[in-house]
């Protein structure tokens, strides 16, 4: 059987010695060309006796092959581009009884969503297997079960159960050539330790494909406007090499971002969300001078970030709803025009950082500290804290200069507003204080002398000591604090 097979000593150019090395345009360019002069010389090259005799298999889809939970995976055999592959699977027949079922096919990068099946049979799995005990304890081959719904506050995440991930079946030089064509569909693929420097990744298609101790420095995922499908989907990110990476105009849906440094990344108008309910997107991620900026169709909505860290970053225009913050420091960082719902910030540090306008609605902030703050107007509109609870939260010295409105609340004997000049802001139907905490909440020296008290604000168990009220206090209530004006 014939092929359009390159020869292994001419397809070694088509790529440079590292991608590290040049820019992608001027790798695109040159490999064009020597496709070319290649193409010119050869038009049919017989594959050598090393290649595997496709002649009787059948082509299956990756999704086909892979359509049970995976029990093990194994890599049999490699011929030149060739990859032997033999998956152990579980799987339920019609009458619900399950069974195994041990399949061999050969994978090539030339076509990445193909696998030749060599052969198929099936086992009856009720006996006791190795891998199919019933739990997870030595068993390397099983399904990690991390599950059910992690309740934080009013916050809950849903944990997904996580299967096997398939075996990364390519070698850097098989990478290589598929940058090099860009035939970038990695759906379902494992990158471990490869190399994606300066490559260009705004063609492909990513569902649930493993990045793991991948060098992705400089690489670009740029498009021209987000389109129907989800093109990083299930994807995972796990202590990745990642500076200096772009995603433009994308759908960034359930996908995990572990144990990373992100230097000088750029978001611009990409959709960052989860569709089951808050699976954890950002965990122990460090971002430093990252810019977030949505200019039409981009937002992130039902995330999680844990133990991450925010440093010098600006988010521009950044809408966000129903998302949890746990354990996250922004350090320096500027946000301007931003709508958030229901956003939880749970021991959340951001200090000093500066937030300019903005809508802020629905959201609990509890337990962090936001020193030295600076929250104020974008021109003349006010940010706007509508139906947002303050607990336990330090403001230290910040500068405030914004709306609260809309059955406010900032409450909590860890709370310290002391030394907070509140500018011009404007309250309307909120309380500080509360009559269940276990002290006084600190707002010693608060400034408020420029403030609009529309209606019906209470302070309730307060030490205002030192602190600056206007003249006209008619829509002010105090209860059982101290240095009343």
């Amino acid at each position: 059987m014939k092929k359009n097979y390159l020869p292994l000593a001419l397809s070694g150019l088509l790529m440079c010695s590292s991608l590290a090395s040049c820019q992608v345009e001027k790798l695109v360019s040159e490999n064009n060309r020597i496709l070319e002069d290649i193409n010119s010389q050869i038009t049919d090259y017989v594959a050598d006796s090393e290649s595997p005799d496709l002649a009787e298999v059948k082509k299956v889809s990756f999704d086909t092959f892979y359509f049970g939970e995976i029990i093990s995976e194994e890599i049999i055999e490699r011929r030149q581009q060739w990859t032997l592959i033999r998956l152990t699977e579980k799987i339920s027949k019609e009458a619900g009884e399950p069974v195994l079922r041990v399949k061999e096919g050969w994978y090539t990068y030339a076509s990445p969503d193909i696998i030749y099946l060599v052969s198929s049979t099936e086992t009856d799995a009720t006996d006791d297997k190795p891998g199919d005990d019933g739990n997870d304890e030595g068993n390397e081959g099983g399904v990690n079960i991390l599950s059910n719904d992690l309740p934080i506050g009013s916050f809950t995440i849903s944990i997904m159960p996580i299967q096997i991930q398939r075996q990364d079946l390519m070698e850097q030089v098989d990478v290589d050539k598929l940058l090099a064509h860009r035939a970038l569909n990695f759906d379902g693929l494992t990158f471990k330790d490869k190399r994606f420097e300066y490559a260009e990744l705004g063609l492909g298609s990513y569902r649930g494909t493993l990045f793991e101790g991948s060098n992705l420095d400089h690489a670009q995922a740029v498009r021209d406007r987000i389109t129907a499908e989800n093109d990083f989907k299930n994807t995972r990110f796990i202590q990745c090499q990642m500076n200096d990476m772009r995603f433009e105009n994308w759908k960034i849906i359930d996908t995990r971002f572990e144990n990373i440094d992100l230097s000088d990344a750029r978001f611009t108008n990409c959709i960052i969300s989860s569709e089951t309910s808050g699976q954890v997107t950002f965990s122990n991620v460090n971002f430093f001078s990252a810019r977030f900026v949505n200019k039409d169709e981009g937002y992130i909505k039902n995330i999680a970030q844990f133990n991450t860290g925010f440093l010098n970053c600006r988010f521009e225009g950044v809408d966000m709803y129903s998302s949890g913050h746990f354990n996250v420091n922004y350090t320096n960082c500027s946000f301007y025009n931003g709508k958030w719902h229901g956003v939880v910030f749970n021991n959340t540090q951001a200090q000093p950082s500066r937030i300019t306008g903005g809508i802020f609605t629905n959201m609990t902030i509890s337990s962090g500290r936001y020193t030295y703050m600076k929250i104020g107007k974008s021109g003349l509109v006010y940010p706007v804290f509508e139906n947002t609870r303050f607990v336990n939260t330090n403001f230290w010295k910040s500068e405030i200069d914004a709306w609260f409105r809309g059955g406010f609340v900032i409450e909590g004997f860890g709370s310290n507003f002391s030394e907070v000049d509140f500018k011009t802001s404007i309250f309307e139907n909120g309380v500080f204080g509360d009559t269940v905490q276990a002290g006084k909440m600190n707002m010693k020296y608060a400034d408020f002398s420029q403030c609009e008290f529309r209606n019906d604000v209470t302070f309730i168990n307060c030490d205002l000591t030192g602190a600056k009220f206007p003249a006209d206090l008619t829509n002010v209530t105090f209860q059982d604090c101290i240095g009343n004006p």
